[in-house]
């Protein structure tokens, strides 16, 4: 983490070196283009990452074809990078397109044809498309329960995103279970110290407090906002600027949260 100023003048200098020994038009030069898009992502620069994302997805089509490995990858890739900024509308036929290819390429039991059953999954959540999105979760963990078991941090993570969308749905009974077996896995797994298992926590509390359980909520989002702080002060000062601020947006609405679930559960106490 934090180390983006340090690879970037690497991959800029493999890029210019792979450019002179073997053109634009090489699959070796999409590879690494795709390496310098994906730091340039990470690093926030969005519009150098999109640009990049392009060429790169351009090279491959035209070296590789589109039925290729690696052309689905820059789709996928694409995709999310379209789904993370908020233009739905340009992620979603990316996501199709890379989900038709991998679908032909590997079958309908892969890990990577799952991974993008999950990010359209996850897009049709974004856009409130919650039937579209429930079909696709549910083959997406049936093929990671089967491929990598019922143990594994991936499978967690999409137990957690069928949890969100049953909450979404308003069945919250089939949402805390699943809440809970994500929550488990991610302990034993992942320890109750990593961001992971934080995020469930404070999904579960969320949960809680839509269901009116103010004080279990409250006992979650306190043991979530400890862990945060915990990681907070053992990384804070090895991330990048752009990771700072991710980081804090993504935990700021848990602390908001809190003191006013703690309000309300002191006000019920002296009702």
């Amino acid at each position: 983490m934090g180390q983006y100023d340090k690879a970037l003048p690497l991959y800029e200098q493999a890029l210019t070196i792979r450019k002179k020994i073997s053109g634009k038009e090489h699959a070796e030069y999409a590879t690494i283009l795709n390496n310098l898009t994906l730091l340039y992502d990470e690093m926030g620069q969005y519009d150098k990452a999109l640009t990049l994302y392009e060429q790169a997805l351009a090279i491959r089509k035209k070296t590789s074809g589109i039925l290729n490995p690696l052309y689905a990858n820059n789709l996928h890739n694409l995709g999310t990078f379209h789904y993370t900024t908020g233009h739905y509308a340009k992620a979603l036929p990316l996501f199709k397109q890379a989900l038709t290819i991998r679908k032909k390429i590997f079958g309908v039991e892969h890990l990577e044809y799952a991974a993008t059953l999950n990010n359209l999954a996850m897009l049709y959540l974004s856009m409130r498309l919650y039937y579209k999105a429930l079909p696709l979760y549910e083959k997406a963990l049936a093929i990671r329960k089967n491929t990598l078991g019922d143990m594994h941090p991936s499978y967690a993570t999409c137990l957690n995103n069928m949890a969100i969308l049953y909450s979404k749905l308003g069945k919250y009974k089939k949402a805390l279970s699943l809440f809970q077996q994500s929550l488990v896995i991610r302990r034993k797994v992942l320890g109750e110290d990593h961001p992971d298992y934080v995020t469930t926590l404070n999904d579960l509390a969320i949960l809680y407090a839509e269901t009116g359980n103010i004080n279990s909520s409250s006992a979650l989002l306190i043991a979530a906002s400890k862990s945060t702080l915990k990681h907070l002060n053992q990384t804070y000062t090895t991330l990048s600027e752009h990771e700072k601020i991710n980081l804090l947006k993504t935990r700021a609405s848990q602390f908001d949260f809190l003191p006013s679930l703690l309000f309300i559960g002191e006000q019920n106490l002296r009702l």
